[in-house]
Formats: C-alpha cells, structure tokens, sequence
C-alpha cells in the first residue's frame, strides 16, 4: 500500500464505511509511526468531515494531502507528537529542535508553495495544522475563531490519530481519549468535531 499513489489511497479510505476495520488494516500493514500517524489522520478526518453539511470531496482531498504533507520537517514520533507549546516546553528536544517543531507548518507551507500542484486550500490546511494562523506555534484559545472549520477538524482528527497510535495494545478508550482532546482544546469551537470523532466509533 505504501507504493500507491495518494488518489488511489484516498479512494481506498473513502469507500471504506467501518472506520474501526480500516484503522486496525493501517496499524497492522505498516509499522512506521510517520506513515500510520499520517495514515490515520486522513482516514479519522474523512470519516469526520462526512458527518457535516459543508463536505465535499474537495475538502477531503484537502485533508488527505495534508495529511501526508504537514509534517514532512518531522523525523521522528517525538516531534510529531507535540501538540502544544506546554508540551514543546516540557520536551527533552535542544534548542534548535525546539525551533523546528514550532515552524515546522510554516516551513512546510511556504516549501510547497513552490509548486503549482498543490491547491491553495490545502496549503492554508498544512500553514494553520496546529491552530496558529501565522504557521509558528500552536492553538492559542483568544485565537481559534480565527481558524477555519475544516483546520478546526483537523487539528482534533490527529489528536486522536495520535492518541490510538500511543494506546497500549488493545487497550483503547474512546471516552477517555475524547475527556483528553478537550483538556488540551478546551474552546468550545472544537467541541461539534470531537463529538464527530465519537459518532464514527458509535455506528
């Protein structure tokens, strides 16, 4: 799978209807935490936006691309994770890594905007991917009307992409995920699109 193109991959997860089967299929065909991280984020993004009334297929070859796309300045699983300056602040990364991870939308940004593939709305996805319109930093709760729904959407897709990935082995809590998402997004914007990560796991 991980030779297909990202179309042929973005179909494969559309017509997919159990997210709970396709998420198991992405952990188990590939090992790599960048690959399934990605992977995940589009599918539980997908699977989401599905649910909402502004969706189209535009929007989700928007998440999909920024999917595989958003962190491509990332190396390694401890990077990727962090989702917050408290948590960049509480990392074991040296300064200039510090510095990487804060940038890191802004730099994928203004990289792929170099290219004219690539549509303008999914390049402003992989600039406001962690909630900073600026592309440096993370979500700052006076700030978070500023974002898009869709940016809204998936900012809180790879939470919980994020969040399976880091569960022990058959030990995933789905209540428990969502009580962490909110702690960590706690502006009411992010609610209707934790309650959508929900509803994929109660049909």
């Amino acid at each position: 799978m991980a030779q297909k193109t990202i179309d042929s991959v973005f179909e494969e997860i559309d017509s997919e209807k159990d997210i709970k089967i396709l998420l198991n299929k992405i952990f188990k065909e590939n090992k790599d935490f960048k690959y399934q991280s990605s992977m995940m984020t589009a599918a539980i993004s997908i699977a989401m936006v599905g649910q909402f009334s502004w969706s189209n297929n535009n929007i989700k070859r928007d998440l999909m691309f920024c999917s595989f796309l958003h962190d491509m300045f990332l190396s390694n699983k401890d990077k990727i994770l962090i989702q917050s300056e408290q948590q960049l602040n509480n990392s074991f990364l040296t300064d200039k890594e510090s510095v990487l991870v804060r940038e890191h939308a802004k730099m994928s940004f203004d990289f792929l905007e170099r290219s004219d593939n690539i549509p303008q709305s999914t390049l402003k996805l992989v600039k406001h991917h962690h909630g900073a319109v600026s592309g440096i930093g993370f979500v700052q709760k006076d700030l978070s009307s500023a974002i898009s729904e869709v940016e809204k959407l998936f900012i809180i897709s790879e939470s919980f992409s994020h969040q399976l990935l880091s569960s022990p082995k058959g030990k995933v809590n789905i209540n428990r995920m969502a009580e962490k998402t909110e702690s960590l997004y706690s502006d009411k914007v992010f609610q209707p699109y934790i309650e959508a990560f929900l509803k994929c796991f109660k049909s």
